[in-house]
C-alpha cells in the first residue's frame, strides 16, 4: 500500500474523478485528499510510534454514493493515550521533580492509559535520588508509563520529535536503573555508576575496532 509520506505518490495520477470513491490505506492518520478520496487512518493506536497520532481523532470515512459526500466518523480508541507536558527539571530537587510527576499523573483512576512523560535538564545526582517507589505507583495506574529522563534541554515544541525516542544507551540505562528496585544489599548509586562505566568501556572498545 502507498503511504501518505511517499514523495513519489501523486493522487492525480490515479484519476480519482473517474471513480465513485477511492480508499487509501497504510497511513494511520486520517487525511482527505480530494472530494472522494481519503485515507481513513486507523481506528486505534496501532503504529510503532503512535505518539504522532494522538493529536488527531480516530475513526473512519463514510462515503454516500448518492450525494457524493465524504464524512469522517469519530471513534473513541479502546486505549487512552496521554502525552504529558514535559517537566523542566533544571534547578529542581528530587522531591520537586517527584511532586511534578505526581501532579501530572492526574488521570482518572482505573482508566489505565498509555502515558509518556518527559523530564528535561535532569541533573545526574537528582536522577539517582528520585523515589523509585513513587514512580512504580504511577506505573501501576497505567497500562504503560514511558518515562524519558533527559539530562539536557530538548525541543518540546514538536511532540513527534525523534530526539525523545533516540535516547543513548547511557540514558536508557539511567532511566531503567532509576526506577528499578535493587536488593537492599546493593546501593543504587553504585549500581548506576557501574552500569555507566561498563557502557563507556564497551563504547571505547567499539571505537577502537
Amino acid at each position: 500500500m502507498l503511504g501518505f509520506s511517499n514523495a513519489d505518490f501523486d493522487i492525480n495520477e490515479f484519476y480519482p474523478s473517474e471513480w465513485d470513491y477511492v480508499a487509501l490505506g497504510d497511513y494511520h492518520i486520517h487525511k482527505k485528499l480530494t472530494a472522494n478520496c481519503a485515507y481513513s487512518g486507523s481506528t486505534d493506536y496501532t503504529s510503532s510510534n503512535f505518539w504522532e497520532e494522538i493529536s488527531t481523532p480516530k475513526g473512519y470515512y463514510l462515503f454516500d454514493t448518492d450525494s457524493k459526500q465524504l464524512e469522517f466518523i469519530t471513534l473513541n480508541p479502546t486505549r487512552m493515550a496521554i502525552d504529558l507536558p514535559a517537566i523542566q527539571a533544571e534547578g529542581l530537587t528530587a522531591q520537586e521533580v517527584i511532586n511534578k510527576l505526581q501532579a501530572n499523573a492526574s488521570w482518572q483512576a482505573g482508566s489505565m492509559p498509555i502515558v509518556r512523560q518527559t523530564v528535561l535538564g535532569l541533573h545526574p545526582s537528582v536522577r539517582t535520588a528520585l523515589s523509585s517507589e513513587v514512580i512504580r505507583e504511577i506505573k501501576a495506574k497505567s497500562l504503560h508509563y514511558q518515562l524519558n529522563l533527559l539530562p539536557t534541554k530538548a525541543d518540546t515544541t514538536n511532540k513527534s520529535n525523534n530526539n525523545f525516542e533516540a535516547l543513548s544507551l547511557e540514558i536508557e540505562w539511567m532511566n531503567y536503573a532509576t526506577i528499578y528496585a535493587f536488593s537492599p544489599k546493593v546501593r543504587k548509586e553504585d549500581a548506576i555508576q557501574l552500569g555507566k562505566q561498563l557502557l563507556e568501556e564497551s563504547r571505547d572498545v567499539t571505537e577502537q575496532n
